[in-house]
């Protein structure tokens, strides 16, 4: 469940882009498999409304001797330890609903704010 609003990009996954989903799977694609798993929102600045990414943490764990969990020590576990940008790709990317022309000011507004005015899009129009 995301609790802060991500571009698609941020949260999708495709042969191109590794959006949180991507590493979501992983551990439902190892069900059998104890992990720990964090995901942080990271912000510029501690009172913006939106988080420019998301900081993503999965650990394989294994059970010791004692019934606690620790770090997996076989190499070939699985982790990760990512940050994805919360930010869509206009110039690159067809599908985007960004116009190409926003700037790192109209993002900044955008992420300060939590105003989607704030940021130019293709063909929408908010009521203001």
């Amino acid at each position: 469940m995301d609790i802060y609003p991500q571009f698609a990009r941020a949260n999708r996954n495709s042969k191109k882009d590794h959006g949180q989903v991507n590493f979501e799977c992983i551990i439902t694609k190892h069900l059998a498999t104890p992990f720990y798993y964090e995901a942080e929102a990271i912000f510029t600045h501690p009172l913006d409304k939106i988080p420019i990414g998301t900081r993503i943490k999965i650990i394989t764990l294994e059970k010791t001797e004692d019934g606690h969990y620790q770090k997996s020590t076989d190499p070939d576990a699985i982790f990760e330890h990512v940050f994805i940008p919360n930010c869509d790709y206009a110039e690159s990317d067809p599908a985007s609903v960004l116009s190409s022309d926003n700037t790192a000011v109209d993002y900044r507004n955008f992420f300060k704010e939590g105003d989607l005015r704030a940021l130019k899009w293709k063909n929408i129009d908010f009521q203001k």
